[in-house]
């Protein structure tokens, strides 16, 4: 039996292994990671951050709750549904602390990873069977840590949904279930399924039979099954109708079979299990026939699922059997126990001892380390109570801790201080049968709402979506390598064997995690990794990203791999109809963008490009058409609203263009109106549009039509929304300064620029020639003497100034900025001329010859100049007569 140093001694051992084991684990989560601090954005990291509008800042706190993942409005029918409010709020705040640099993405996503794997830990600590935990705990957060299956939630950034939703349902608990689900709700969708799971958990957890746990087990119960099924309505309702997407994203869900659907469906879960168990084959898509539909019952994959669920559930149902059976022989020891209760205390009342001659005593022998002493078989002199367990508690409190305050032959036992930590973990939680249906409830219930069950889903196989149930996974696999080293010291030979598989195991997967991160790296890498599993899909993306690199032949070659794999591919249509638009090979082009439109008619950004390049190659009335056509493309179904239609206004601003062009000014002006009505209200960008652009190019067509009014609104509209725009300043300057009567009003203008952009040398050149056209000389040569010197090294800016201090009457002072622009431009035959003109102007004729003399070198017949160099010879003899 422990004393109680020895047992405190031991328990200090079990605290410090579980915080080393704690550490490792988050340790080395951190350490295999650590490697993707050096990478970009990758995929969907591009939609979700980059050019998503909730990240950037362009719209209210209050958007976040309104909008989707990717900053579409829930209500817009085009809108993914996924709803994500607290994830989008954390790319918020990376964004404001260190704007689009990667690195800050990466790391916030490898700290949640590794706070997650630590809480794995202690989860499993708390789950675990007494024999598994420190051989269980240990495996099960170091697989965790290292389970390749998590490179994608980690690695990409938009992968961090899983992550707080992985990392708030670990920490639900009784009290906070509810808020915890429903903060996870609001990271990742799948989260919900916490409920379930805790009320699972709750049916098994404790084997206490009293009627007051008994009523508050079930009031819990009760609780968490109307909160969850207020929390699926409410998501429910926020939803809306289903998302629609692309057959090629789940194509078995547009099969017409049933039976298709079925089998496919029904295999689904089993190659997902497969990739947890062997995850040395992943890709960053599984959609179109990387995974071919299974048509046939002879199909052997039908064979996989029926083995597969025959097992799942054989085992199952032995394991929840034999567990109701051990509670129903508890139920019956317990109520036996009462009775026993009962009736020793009716006796005890109803009797009078004589506790000298009737207490008969036996002999405490301690049995084994762990066991209690024997109680006695009379009842306590001191607190009148029967000997039992129960009863040591009470008077032990009575007692003041076992200090004996009356006269008695018959004491109460003492224990040796380890009777209350049995009693409270004598729960059914710990016994290897219900651990393992807790496990399984644990990896099966998250994978519910991706298995195409309740709904269909955009995807065929997801590995992201696995992050949460590999956590059941790898709780199986601790449980699983504590059980077979149960009795090792009895079998060291055998479970050396067996933790050197282990071991071997964790460092083959440590090896895939590190390799797999090096795909997730940047995006040429991730393609080029999943060109064996979906090659239309890598095919299409890296022909992409070789044109962004400039490698146009090599990109070519991919779009044609793609398109001999899947023929139908719009975007792909599309890309190759930019590379070839990009080399000019415009009729090519325009086949590419036809076929993009014939395979998906509302794609408005082929609209658009292939009416530049109709445009490219004369056929302007067929250009005109191909833009008219892109803006009035139909976005009811499209992913990205924010792209359409800002693809939707590049057509109208491209048709405007294209009458401004042809003179139509009036039709140019209704493409313009057009667009406005596109475009927002605020001036929040539409991938790159803001009402602010559109607003200032329609006040130049106003311009053009002499409508003077209708500019000036235009463009005092384009003010109110960008106050500090300023070259819309300088426009409104300039149409103001067109009325002589307002020309005090047209310098405030001017001055509010200079003030706005004290360094612009555009800004002080237009001030400066306004002050000119006023007459106002000396004022004008200031502001354009700033603007040369803002642009030191600018020939024309030096001989502007030069000119408007000669004008100014400065022409000691223009003389030397006309030698400037001559030092700037050596070879400007006009420099050397201004040069000799000012230096005749000022008397300095040897040095004005000399400078019409070079200007003439550079320019022969310069009928000015040789005028100019008569006369300076004439003054030079004349000079020299006298």
């Amino acid at each position: 039996m422990f004393s109680f140093g020895q047992e405190s001694k031991h328990r200090c051992s079990v605290v410090t292994m579980d915080q080393w084991v704690t550490a490792a684990s988050s340790l080395l989560a951190l350490l295999l990671y650590y490697s993707t601090l050096d990478a970009g954005f990758v995929y969907d990291d591009r939609r979700a951050i980059l050019s998503n509008p909730d990240v950037i800042g362009h719209t209210t706190i209050r958007a976040l709750f309104e909008n989707d993942f990717w900053g579409t409005p829930l209500s817009d029918s085009g809108s993914h549904g996924s709803y994500r409010p607290l994830c989008v709020a954390t790319f918020r705040l990376n964004y404001a602390f260190s704007g689009f640099k990667p690195w800050s993405y990466h790391f916030f996503n490898i700290v949640l990873h590794s706070i997650a794997t630590a809480l794995v830990v202690t989860t499993a600590k708390r789950l675990m069977p007494q024999h598994c935990i420190r051989v269980g705990t240990a495996v099960a957060g170091l697989s965790f840590a290292a389970h390749p299956i998590h490179t994608e939630a980690v690695a990409s950034v938009v992968g961090r949904a899983d992550l707080v939703a992985c990392e708030l349902l670990q920490w639900c608990t009784l009290a906070g279930t509810f808020l915890f689900a429903t903060a996870a709700t609001l990271s990742k969708e799948p989260a919900i399924m916490v409920v379930p799971l805790c009320i699972f958990y709750d049916f098994l957890k404790d084997t206490r039979q009293g009627e007051p746990y008994s009523k508050c087990r079930w009031r819990s119960i009760c609780a968490l099954s109307t909160g969850g099924f207020v929390l699926l309505y409410w998501r429910l309702r926020l939803a809306g109708a289903p998302s629609a997407f692309a057959a090629a994203d789940n194509p078995a869900s547009r099969d017409p079979s049933i039976l298709t659907r079925f089998y496919t469906f029904s295999y689904l879960p089993v190659f997902n299990f497969l990739l947890l168990i062997y995850p040395f084959q992943l890709s960053f898509d599984w959609s179109m026939d990387s995974i071919p539909r299974i048509t046939t019952l002879f199909d052997i994959r039908n064979i996989y699922s029926l083995i597969f669920y025959a097992v799942i559930s054989k085992v199952t149902w032995i394991a929840l059997s034999n567990e109701m059976i051990k509670q129903q022989e508890r139920k019956e020891k317990y109520f036996k126990k009462q009775n026993n209760k009962i009736k020793h205390k009716w006796n005890y009342n109803s009797k009078q001892y004589n506790r000298r001659q009737d207490c008969e005593r036996k002999t405490i022998i301690p049995h084994k380390e762990n066991a209690s002493f024997k109680r006695t078989i009379c009842p306590c002199n001191g607190c009148k109570h029967t000997l039992t367990e129960e009863h040591t508690n009470v008077c032990r409190a009575i007692n003041n801790n076992n200090t004996v305050m009356h006269q008695s032959t018959c004491v109460c036992p003492t224990t040796v201080g380890r009777s209350k930590k049995d009693n409270s973990q004598k729960n059914v939680y710990r016994s290897p049968q219900v651990a393992m249906l807790l496990f399984t409830a644990f990896m099966s219930l998250p994978f519910v709402p991706a298995s195409n069950i309740l709904f269909y889903v955009g995807f065929v196989v997801a590995e992201r979506v696995l992050y949460i149930p590999s956590v059941g996974f790898c709780f199986l696999l601790g449980l699983g390598a504590g059980t077979l080293t149960k009795n090792w010291r009895r079998y060291e030979m055998r479970s050396r064997m067996f933790m050197s598989a282990l071991l071997i195991t964790l460092l083959a997967m440590s090896s895939a995690t590190m390799r797999r991160n090096l795909d997730w790296r940047d995006e040429e890498s991730l393609f080029r990794s999943a060109i064996h599993i979906n090659p239309p899909k890598a095919y299409g993306n890296l022909g992409s990203v070789l044109i962004t690199q400039g490698r146009l032949a090599e990109a070519e070659v991919a779009f044609e791999k793609a398109l001999n794999y899947r023929p139908n591919m719009a975007d792909v249509h599309y890309n190759l109809g930019i590379l070839h638009q990009n080399q000019r090979r415009y009729g090519e082009a325009i086949k590419s963008f036809e076929r993009a439109i014939y395979f998906r008619p509302s794609m408005a950004l082929a609209y658009v490009n292939l009416g530049t390049s109709l445009m490219a190659d004369g056929r302007l009335a067929e250009a005109a058409s191909a833009l008219r056509a892109g803006a009035r493309a139909d976005g009811l179904r499209v992913r990205d609203r924010r792209e359409h239609d800002a693809a939707r206004v590049s057509a109208l601003v491209q048709l405007a263009s294209l009458h401004s062009q042809r003179g139509h000014w009036h039709k140019a002006l209704s493409a313009y109106k057009d667009a406005l009505q596109i475009l927002p209200d605020s001036n929040a960008p539409i991938v790159g549009w803001t009402r602010h652009n559109v607003l200032s190019m329609a006040s130049k067509v106003h311009m053009q039509l002499h409508q003077w009014t209708q500019a000036e609104h235009s463009i005092l509209s384009a003010l109110s929304l960008a106050p500090n725009h300023v070259a819309t300043h300088l426009a409104l300057a300039q149409i103001v300064s067109r009325n002589v009567s307002r020309s005090m009003e047209a310098e405030v203008w001017y001055k509010k620029a200079v003030t706005l952009a004290p360094d612009d040398p555009t800004v002080r050149d237009q001030f400066g020639m306004f002050l000119r056209s006023q007459r106002r000389l000396l004022e004008s040569a200031e502001q354009l003497v700033k603007a040369a010197r803002l642009s030191p090294t600018n020939s024309a800016r030096a001989t502007t100034a030069a000119r408007a201090l000669r004008d100014a009457r400065r022409c000691r002072s223009a003389e030397r900025w006309y030698a400037r622009a001559v030092e700037l431009n050596p070879e400007d035959a006009e420099h050397h001329s201004n040069l000799g003109a000012i230096l005749h102007l000022n008397g300095k004729y040897v040095a004005a010859a000399s400078s019409y003399r070079r200007a003439l070198q550079l320019q022969p017949n310069d009928q000015i100049t040789i005028t100019n160099l008569k006369r300076v010879r004439k003054l030079i003899t004349n000079q020299k007569k006298k």
